[in-house]
């Protein structure tokens, strides 16, 4: 089923299952997003990257072998991009310690982004904050 997403404005809001194959859609409907609010590319990749890296976390983490729903909220006002990630799972480590780079996401989030807060009560939220250049009609 396709449903309508508005792409105008100084916000957005996406709900999704939080499993892999969404990923890509989530990654697709924000980075046109941020391009129609006037964001550089170079900002836009960065954003992405922080984005992907908060969304696995939830598909890894939040909700074991039941998936749960991924709730991500994007607002611009003032040259600033706010995105957050949300889930209302529990926090689940991974029993192996894993070689390949697992283990390194809040890091990636952190160097790309302004400021990340993560809470965690009833599921985690992550709010990322970053500058992002738009044209003065915009912020």
């Amino acid at each position: 089923a396709l449903r309508p997403i508005s792409l105008a404005g100084p916000t957005l809001r996406l709900r999704e299952p939080a499993v892999p194959a969404a990923l890509p859609g989530t990654r697709r409907v924000v980075r046109a997003w941020l391009t129609r609010n006037g964001c550089a590319s170079d900002e836009t990749f960065d954003i992405l990257v922080a984005l992907s890296e908060a969304y696995s976390n939830v598909v890894q983490h939040a909700y074991g072998l039941t998936p749960g729903p991924v709730e991500v909220d994007a607002a611009i006002c003032s040259g600033v991009v706010e995105i957050t990630v949300a889930d209302h799972g529990q926090w689940r480590t991974r029993p192996v310690v894993r070689r390949d780079g697992a283990g390194r996401g809040i890091g990636v989030m952190r160097s790309l982004m302004d400021d990340v807060a993560i809470e965690s009560y009833g599921g985690t939220t992550v709010r990322m904050r970053r500058a992002c250049e738009v044209p003065s009609t915009r912020a």
